[in-house]
């Protein structure tokens, strides 16, 4: 599939895009993350944490499932986090279960080497270790 045929815009620098996952018609992708093997994303209607191999070669994963409202995700290549409506959750990327690293309203995440980073309506937060 060219850039083209995704919503009628050609990728830039002559380069050539492609599905990597295919979403159920109604739902809703809210956040995005990639590392060097996976893309990752949160689907808010129905509470799923999914991956899919950057290769396009597999089909997407469910990582979890009945979360509350997750939005924001991002991965160190080791773990997944993402951000629900009141907490701040990490799993591993080969699945398991995730743990609650911190509580209360979250928006946006990002992480690095050693700590996870969050926002609240008036913060930015941190969390080391991660």
């Amino acid at each position: 599939m060219t850039g083209a045929d995704l919503l009628g815009v050609p990728p830039a620098a002559g380069g050539v895009s492609g599905v990597l996952a295919e979403i159920p018609a109604g739902w809703i992708i809210w956040g995005l993350a990639v590392d060097t093997v996976n893309l990752y994303w949160t689907m808010l209607v129905n509470g799923t944490v999914m991956k899919a191999p950057l290769t396009g070669g597999g089909a997407a994963v469910t990582l979890a499932d009945q979360q509350v409202g997750p939005t924001a995700i991002a991965s160190d290549g080791v773990n997944v986090y993402w951000a629900t409506n009141a907490s701040i959750m990490k799993m591993s990327v080969t699945g398991g279960t995730p743990t609650t690293l911190a509580t209360g309203i979250t928006y946006d995440i990002a992480v690095d080497a050693t700590s996870v980073y969050w926002l609240t309506r008036d913060r930015v937060m941190k969390v080391t270790p991660k």
